[in-house]
C-alpha cells in the first residue's frame, strides 16, 4: 500500500466528529485533506451502535450506523428535502427498491444484510432487548420462527435493507472522491464483537456460549495505563477451535467486506491474536483474568492469502516478545504514540528517537486525551522533560509534538483533528473504561479550517512529508 511504503502524513477524524456529526461533512473534509498534502484519512468503526454509542460495540461488524447518513445527500438523492430516513423512505423508498442498483446491493450483501436487517426489526419491536432474552425459538434460530418474525417484521425488514443501501451509497461516494484525491481511507476493525450483536446471534456455534446464549467467559484486558482495574469489555470470546475447523471462514468474510471499506485496515487489539485475557462473566473486575493463547499464525496466515488489503495491528498495551514476533512475522506495521515516549526510560519504544520504523505513529489516539489535554494534566517534572525534548522544534505545545511527529523517521505519522486545532480535554473522544459522555465530539463548523492548511502545507515542506 503506497501510503503505508512512503513518507506522508494522515488525519484522524471519525465520521462521527465531522462537522454535523455524518457524511454531509465529509467532501468537504476531503478538500481539506487534499489542500493540505495530507495522504490518509483515519476513521473510526462505522457500525451501528448501542446507546452508548461505542464504535467498538456494533450491533453488527458489517451494517453502517444509519446515524451518519447525511440529510442533505439524501435529501438530493430523494429529489426533496428530507429531515429523516423515514420521510426519506416515504418519498424513494418504494422506487430505488425497484431498481437494478439496490437488487444488485442486496445480492453481494446477501451474506449479512437479511439476517442484520431481521435482527434489527425484532430487536425493535422488543423494545431493545438483547437477543439472548428472547424467545427459545428466536434465540436459537428455529427457522420456523425465524419465517414468521420475517413476515410479522416484513415493512420494518424492507426499511432497514433500504437503510443499508443509503448508508453504503453514500459510503461509496467518499470512497470515490478519496480515489479522485488520492487519498488512502484507513479503516479500524475491532477484534470483538459485541455480545447483543446480530454476528454473535447468528454465528453462536463459533463463540464460547452456553446454551442459553449467555458467555462463558468475556473479552477484556488487564491494568494498564488506562485504567488501574484494567477493562472488562464483557465481549464473548470466540471458540478460536472450532472457527479454524472452518477455515476461519467467519474471519475471512469479515475481512474481505472491510477490504472493499477500506484502503487500510487496523486489526485493534491486535495482541489477543498471540495471547488474550480471558475473563470469567461473572468477574466483577478484568483483574480477575488470566492469559490464554490465542490463533496468531494460524488465522494471519489464512486472512493473507485470502484478503488482499494493507493490514496496521493495533499493539498497543502489554505487548510481549511473542506478540512482536508475530506481527513482525507479518511484515505488519506497528502503532506508536509520542504521547507514551515521555518518561524518561531510555528503551521506551514510544520515544521518538526509538519508534520502529514498520510503525504508525501518532501524538495520540481515538483513547487518549488530546495532547493539550495531557499535557496540561502532567506534573511540573514531567512537563520539563517533555518541553526539553522538543525544544529544538521552536513551537509552542502541541505544534512542537506535531513538529515531532511529522520528522519522525517512520513513513506514516497521523495526527488526530484535535491536535491540529490545540483543544483541551473537553475534545477528547474516548476515556477508555467509563461509558458516559464518549463518542460525540464534533468538529465545529466554524474551525480556523485556511489556519490548518497552511500549517500542514509548512509542516509537510519542512519535513519531506
Amino acid at each position: 500500500m503506497k501510503a503505508l511504503n512512503q513518507r506522508g502524513f494522515g488525519i484522524l477524524l471519525p465520521v462521527f466528529s465531522l462537522p454535523g456529526g455524518t457524511m454531509d461533512g465529509a467532501e468537504s473534509f476531503l478538500e481539506f485533506l487534499s489542500a493540505s498534502g495530507a495522504s490518509v484519512w483515519q476513521v473510526l468503526p462505522l457500525g451501528p451502535t448501542h446507546e452508548d454509542r461505542s464504535p467498538y460495540l456494533a450491533l453488527s461488524s458489517a451494517a453502517g450506523n444509519t446515524g451518519l447518513i447525511g440529510m442533505d445527500l439524501l435529501s438530493q438523492h430523494a429529489g426533496a428535502r428530507v429531515e429523516n430516513l423515514e420521510a426519506a423512505y416515504e418519498i424513494c423508498g418504494e422506487r430505488d427498491i425497484q431498481t437494478n442498483d439496490f437488487l444488485q446491493f442486496r445480492q453481494v450483501n446477501a451474506a449479512w444484510l437479511d439476517d442484520y436487517a431481521l435482527f434489527s426489526a425484532i430487536r425493535l419491536a422488543r423494545h431493545h432487548e438483547k437477543w439472548m432474552a428472547w424467545p427459545a425459538e428466536l434465540r436459537n434460530r428455529q427457522s420456523d420462527a425465524l419465517t414468521i418474525a420475517w413476515e410479522e417484521n416484513q415493512a420494518q425488514v424492507n426499511f432497514e435493507i433500504w437503510c443499508q443501501y443509503i448508508f453504503y451509497r453514500q459510503w461509496e461516494g467518499i470512497l470515490a472522491s478519496c480515489r479522485q484525491r488520492d487519498i488512502a481511507l484507513f479503516g479500524d476493525m475491532p477484534l470483538y464483537v459485541a455480545h447483543d450483536s446480530v454476528d454473535v446471534w447468528c454465528h453462536q456455534q463459533d463463540f464460547q456460549l452456553n446454551d442459553d446464549g449467555s458467555a462463558r467467559a468475556v473479552a477484556g484486558v488487564p491494568p494498564d495505563y488506562f485504567a488501574a482495574d484494567g477493562q472488562l469489555w464483557g465481549n464473548p470470546l470466540y471458540d478460536w477451535e472450532a472457527m479454524q475447523r472452518n477455515g476461519f471462514s467467519w474471519w475471512v468474510n469479515r475481512l474481505r467486506f472491510q477490504s472493499q471499506l477500506y484502503d487500510i485496515v487496523r486489526i485493534d487489539h491486535f495482541r489477543a491474536l498471540e495471547s488474550y485475557w480471558e475473563i470469567p462473566a461473572d468477574a466483577e473486575t478484568a483483574r480477575a483474568g488470566c492469559w490464554v493463547r490465542g490463533p496468531g499464525e494460524n488465522l494471519l496466515q489464512t486472512l493473507k492469502t485470502s484478503v488482499d488489503v494493507a493490514l496496521v495491528a493495533e499493539d498497543l498495551g502489554t505487548i510481549t516478545p511473542e506478540v512482536d514476533q508475530l506481527r513482525r512475522q507479518f511484515q505488519l506495521p506497528g502503532i506508536r504514540v509520542l504521547q507514551f515516549g515521555f518518561d524518561g526510560v531510555a528503551d521506551n519504544p514510544h520515544n521518538g528517537l526509538n519508534v520502529d520504523p514498520l510503525s504508525v505513529l501518532y501524538t495520540g489516539t481515538h483513547d487518549n486525551d488530546t495532547s493539550v489535554g495531557w499535557y496540561q494534566g502532567l506534573s511540573e517534572e514531567e512537563r520539563s522533560r517533555v518541553d526539553d525534548a522538543l525544544k529544538t522544534f521552536n513551537r509552542s505545545f502541541p505544534d512542537s509534538l506535531v513538529a515531532c511527529l511529522f520528522a519522525n523517521h517512520v513513513n506514516l505519522v497521523i495526527v488526530p483533528m484535535q491536535d491540529l486545532l490545540g483543544l483541551d480535554s473537553r475534545a477528547r473522544i474516548n476515556v477508555p473504561g467509563t461509558t458516559d459522555g464518549n463518542w460525540c465530539w464534533q468538529l465545529p463548523s466554524n474551525w480556523p479550517r485556511r489556519m490548518v492548511e497552511e500549517k500542514l502545507c509548512s509542516l509537510g515542506a519542512e519535513f519531506n512529508r
